[in-house]
């Protein structure tokens, strides 16, 4: 018995309450927005992704996205492994943002009221990351030309005088970033 894949040609999930598993190819857009629960995708690829969250969870495993991936969370913790795309941007008021083995092409964008951002062997052209309460931690791929300011955390980047642009603003958390694989 062999079984056919589908493809869809786009999907858009609204939801005022419930969680929202997506385990098939996308080859438009896929569009989740929901009030209250949990987006979860897995395994897919979509020509571009859009997710939107009030409160709730957000997780990405092994996804590729051949355009933009926007990620926005009013309160929860949104979590990528294993996510290539050609570019990333991310708004929260609450909640951590935790990034691994996530590949942009393009730049990558993240706004966060409270909660930390947290990236393990990541990278993309140029970084963009804004904090009002939350630390900023993780490793890099590649070299980066870092612009770093918190109010009041402890600030540790290389000294590194090439790469893309790497803007880290923190208003009272750490930053500590490292380059190279880990």
């Amino acid at each position: 018995m062999s079984c056919t894949k589908v493809v869809f040609a786009g999907v858009d999930v609204r939801t005022d309450t419930g969680d929202v598993d997506i385990a098939s190819r996308v080859s438009g857009a896929l569009r989740v927005n929901t009030d209250t629960g949990c987006v979860a995708c897995e395994g897919i690829s979509a020509g571009s992704i859009d997710i939107a969250v009030s409160t709730g969870r957000v997780r990405l495993a092994s996804v590729e996205c051949a355009g933009s991936l926007g990620v926005a969370v009013t309160t929860g913790k949104t979590t990528l492994t294993g996510v290539t795309c050609a570019s990333f941007c991310s708004e929260g008021s609450t909640g951590d943002l935790t990034l691994e083995n996530v590949i942009c092409s393009g730049g990558v964008i993240i706004e966060r009221s409270t909660g930390d951002v947290k990236f393990v062997n990541c990278d993309g052209a140029e970084l963009d990351i804004t904090t009002d309460t939350g630390d900023v931690t993780g490793s890099l791929r590649t070299d980066k030309v870092f612009i770093v300011k918190s109010d009041t955390g402890r600030i540790d980047v290389p000294e590194t005088t090439s790469g893309g642009k790497c803007r880290i603003i923190s208003d009272t958390g750490d930053i500590k970033i490292s380059v190279g694989a880990n």
